[in-house]
C-alpha cells in the first residue's frame, strides 16, 4: 500500500529545500559582491598616487614618473600593468613643441593640459593615433607617455597590438618583431593601442579614475639611471625647443622607443663609468 504520508514529507522537503537554496546562493551572491567591491576600494585607495605626486614642476614629474607602473583596469579580474621607461616633457608658455603653446589657453584640443595636475591628456596625431600624457603643475604643461613594460596582461596586450595588422599583411616580418613582449608599448601609439586607452579618458583625474591610474613600481629609478635627450619627432617649427633634452628614459632599456647613443655616453662619463674617450673604467 503507498504511503501518502511520505510523498507528502518528500515534497514539502523538496520545497524548503529550494527555497532555502535560492536563499543561501542569493545571501552568497550579495556578501562576495560586497566583498568585492569592498576589496578593490580598499586597493584603490591604498596604491594610487595622490595629487601630491603630480602636484610638481614638469621637468620633475617626468622624471618621477620614470619607473612607476601604469595599470588600465579592464573589469574586477583584468588588469593590464606596465613600467614606465620612457617619458618627455612639455612645459606649455614658451615650449614651441608643446600643443598648449599656440594659444597659450584652454581649448578642446589642450583642455586636459590647463586642467588639474595628475589629469590625462588624450591627444589625437594625424587623425590616427592616441598618445596619452599626464598634466602637471605649470598652466598647459604635461607629460607625455612614450614607452613602457608589459608587466601583467601581455596576452591582453598583444592582442590589441595584432588587430592594427590584421588588414595589413604586406609585411609579416615587422608585424612579429612589432609584437615581442618588450616592443608591445614601445611608443607612444603602441602604449594607448595596447593598453586601450581612448579619447574617453582625455579629462580623466588619475588621482580617482577606476580604470586608469598610476601606482608605485617595482624600483626607484637613480638619477644616474635616466638619460636626458631631445625629443622624437618634432617639426622645425619648434626651433631651438626641438634641441632641448627634455626627453628622459631608463639607461639600458629594451622598452625604450629610440636610443640616443651620444646622450648616453656623455651620462656615463659624468657618472664616472667611462672616461672623456670613452674607454671603460675598471675597479
Amino acid at each position: 500500500m503507498f504511503n501518502y504520508g511520505i510523498l507528502n514529507y518528500t515534497l514539502i522537503f523538496r520545497q524548503f529545500y529550494s527555497s532555502y537554496t535560492k536563499r543561501a546562493k542569493k545571501s552568497f551572491k550579495k556578501e562576495y559582491r560586497n566583498k568585492v567591491n569592498d576589496e578593490t576600494s580598499n586597493n584603490f585607495k591604498t596604491a594610487k598616487f595622490g595629487s601630491d605626486f603630480y602636484g610638481v614642476p614638469c621637468i620633475e614629474l617626468a622624471k618621477k614618473l620614470l619607473g612607476q607602473t601604469l595599470v588600465r583596469r579592464l573589469d574586477h579580474e583584468r588588469r593590464l600593468k606596465c613600467r614606465i621607461v620612457e617619458t618627455e616633457a612639455y612645459l606649455g608658455g614658451e615650449d614651441k613643441a608643446a600643443h598648449s603653446n599656440a594659444t597659450n589657453r584652454p581649448t578642446k584640443k589642450t583642455n586636459s593640459c590647463f586642467m588639474n595636475p595628475g589629469t590625462a591628456c588624450v591627444t589625437s596625431i594625424y587623425g590616427v593615433h592616441l598618445m596619452l600624457s599626464i598634466s602637471s603643475l605649470e598652466n598647459g604643461a604635461s607629460v607625455l607617455l612614450r614607452a613602457a613594460e608589459p608587466i601583467s596582461g601581455a596576452m591582453e596586450m598583444k592582442r590589441q597590438r595584432a588587430l592594427r595588422f590584421q588588414n595589413n599583411i604586406s609585411n609579416p616580418l615587422s608585424t612579429i618583431r612589432d609584437l615581442r613582449l618588450h616592443r608591445l608599448c614601445a611608443g607612444p601609439a603602441k602604449l594607448t593601442r595596447a593598453l586601450i586607452i581612448g579619447s574617453e579618458f582625455d579629462g580623466n583625474d588619475l588621482t580617482t579614475s577606476n580604470k586608469l591610474w598610476l601606482e608605485e613600481g617595482p624600483e626607484i629609478v637613480a638619477e644616474s639611471q635616466i638619460v636626458e635627450c631631445p625629443r622624437v619627432g618634432l617639426s622645425i617649427s619648434a626651433g631651438e625647443w626641438a634641441e632641448k633634452p627634455l626627453r628622459y628614459y631608463i639607461l639600458g632599456h629594451t622598452s625604450v622607443s629610440q636610443r640616443h647613443k651620444d646622450c648616453e655616453k656623455k651620462l656615463l662619463i659624468a657618472s664616472g663609468v667611462l672616461s672623456e674617450d670613452g674607454k671603460l673604467f675598471l675597479e
